[in-house]
């Protein structure tokens, strides 16, 4: 318990006789002894509870900071902790040190009332307070730390219930069901719930990811931040947290299993048709269809398989988003599938920019589009504008359109249904999918065949020298048909000019002789895309390769590019491989 310090006593004793002399006493008389007032008792916060990762934390360093006050302790030998902060108010963080040096930790809500809280710090508490502030832990604890009456504004009981229920379902879709614990944060540790700490563990080792990882993705994938603190972008594509935990395939770390949406644009064909889902054990290959159809897919390389017979051929970007050739009788069509997500049409709002065809006529088929639009929070586009020619495939002129006035409808069986002007029939059909990134993407496939994709706006930064990728490539022609076999190259930067805007490359085909120099320019001709003009070049095999005009969108964290090939005609997706 504090008390008054003796410096403030002996101010009380002073001003007490100096006011008693000044009442008209007599200067030699005795002056009253002064009663010096009771210190005033000072209330003590105590938190308490225990750590563990399913084993207990014992003998750990413990961190806590309040909106008012902070201590530092050490767990007990059983991992239990209590301590008490004179002084003290709601809400709190506290932290312990791992035996690697990391960093686990819980948050207190606590309430005016109460003097007394529970807060165990788990591995699982970890992912709480990572949805709840939208930032690192730690960053976050730091922010806390200094200037504890911003960071304390996000800490409400609506925020710390929602930061649970996300937690509890991106572990459920996982395999991990903690629903029966209850409040994660100050639920005794019971054996059920060490158990499932146990579990958290195996699973992140089973499915060859980490809880830092896992905690990044949740960072990343939370719609708000704490006290302004940036979010902790990851800069390449990753899984979302809801497929972390799943089991993946042995050749591809990013293909896991649970229920995938997949798009077909299929002119001619029913909507129904151009839209579907399938189930998929990642472990075995094993697909069920939507349409009850079933299957087993077989390895064709690493994050690439084979299906129905060797007939489909489809690869997975890094992100967990499918693209392949599909068999429609003796036609091929390009699919594009991705895990359901559930998603609601809010989640839209601002500026995107779109790749995809269009429709033109009868004897041309479907050309290449480009555009950009503006989402408002009712789900319709309040702003647009769309770049087109029928005949050169140009994206570089482009007019503005009359948005409709029909907002998008969820679908019960996930997405959005697109209606037509009237309302009155169903158009087309919209999904979204986000990844670990926190970056989405947003598809559309029309009754009539054709589709889009899109990204949000942003302006593309140059490419650093030396980088190395390798990636797919598989389309569309005119007539929405797949344009042949999945083609695969390799391209290195070997040269970076600021000013210019450009960047030249070193393209071949993986297997091939063909290596040669291309030059793109950045957010040409806007900002988001990039573009490549049509010429020559000297392979180093002394031929000579031809260069397609070509503009690209990049799908920010998805591992993915939508292209438009102008040269040829053709829609194309470049998907990236994995690194060796």
């Amino acid at each position: 318990m504090k008390h008054v310090p003796v410096w403030s006593r002996k101010f009380v004793v002073i001003t007490l006789s100096t006011t008693l002399a000044a009442c008209g006493g007599s200067s030699d008389s005795t002056p009253a002894t002064p009663v010096v007032p009771s210190t005033p008792a000072v209330l003590s916060l105590t938190l308490s509870g225990s750590a563990s990762r399913g084993a207990v934390l014992g003998n750990k360093a413990i961190g806590i900071t309040c909106a008012t006050g902070k201590g530092s302790s050490t767990t007990k030998a059983d991992g239990s902790y209590s301590y008490a902060i004179d002084g003290g108010k709601w809400p709190c963080l506290a932290r312990v040190t791992d035996a690697d040096g990391s960093y686990l930790h819980t948050v207190a809500l606590g309430s005016a009332s109460a003097t007394t809280a529970t807060a165990n710090i788990t591995p699982v508490t970890q992912l709480v307070v990572a949805r709840l502030a939208g930032a690192d832990p730690a960053a976050y604890y730091t922010a806390f730390d200094s200037a504890p009456a911003a960071a304390a504004v996000f800490v409400t009981a609506t925020a710390v219930t929602a930061a649970q229920t996300s937690v509890v379902a991106t572990l459920k879709s996982g395999g991990l069901d903690l629903t029966a614990v209850g409040d994660l944060l100050a639920a005794t540790l019971t054996p059920a719930y060490t158990a499932a700490l146990v579990s958290l563990d195996s699973s992140l080792a089973s499915s060859g990811t980490t809880l830092a990882a896992l905690t990044t993705s949740v960072v990343n994938t939370t719609p708000t931040t704490a006290a302004g603190l940036p979010v902790v972008t990851i800069g390449l594509p990753t899984l979302p947290p809801d497929q972390m935990l799943k089991p993946a395939a042995a050749n591809c770390a990013a293909l896991r299993s649970g229920k995938y949406r997949v798009v077909i644009p299929a002119p001619g064909a029913p909507l129904s048709n151009q839209v579907g889902s399938f189930q998929l054990d990642a472990t075995t290959g094993g697909v069920v269809n939507s349409d009850g159809s079933s299957e087993v897919v077989v390895v064709n390389g690493a994050c690439r398989f084979l299906g129905n017979a060797g007939k489909n051929d489809f690869v997975v970007s890094p992100a967990g988003v499918m693209v392949g050739r599909i068999a429609d009788g003796s036609k091929f069509r390009t699919a594009i599938a991705f895990p359901e997500q559930a998603h609601v049409a809010a989640e839209l709002v601002g500026s995107w920019n779109v790749l995809g065809t269009i429709p033109w006529d009868g004897a041309v088929g479907f050309g290449g589009m480009a555009g950009a639009a503006t989402w408002g929070s009712d789900g319709k586009i309040s702003s647009g504008s769309v770049c087109n020619h029928p005949a050169t495939w140009d994206v570089v002129t482009c007019g503005s359109f009359t948005p409709g006035s029909q907002p998008l409808r969820s679908n019960a069986t996930g997405g959005f249904d697109l209606l037509n002007e009237a309302g009155t029939a169903v158009d087309g059909r919209g999904f979204i999918y986000q990844a670990g990134s926190g970056d989405l993407i947003y598809i559309q496939v029309y009754s009539q065949g054709d589709f889009n994709i899109w990204t949000r706006q942003k302006t593309n930064s140059l490419p650093s020298m030396g980088d190395v990728k390798a990636s797919w490539s598989l389309g569309l022609d005119e007539q929405m048909l797949s344009t042949g076999a999945v083609s695969a190259d390799t391209h290195t930067i070997v040269s970076v000019d600021a000013t210019a805007g450009s960047w030249v490359r070193k393209q071949k085909t993986i297997g091939g002789t063909d290596e040669h120099l291309q030059t793109w320019f950045l957010n040409n001709p806007r900002n988001g895309y990039s573009y490549r003009a049509a010429g020559s070049a000297l392979a180093s095999d002394g031929t000579t390769v031809n260069i397609n005009q070509t503009t690209s969108m990049g799908l920010r964290g998805m591992g993915i590019t939508a292209v438009l090939n102008q040269t040829k005609k053709r829609f194309q997706f470049s998907v990236e491989q994995p690194a060796p």
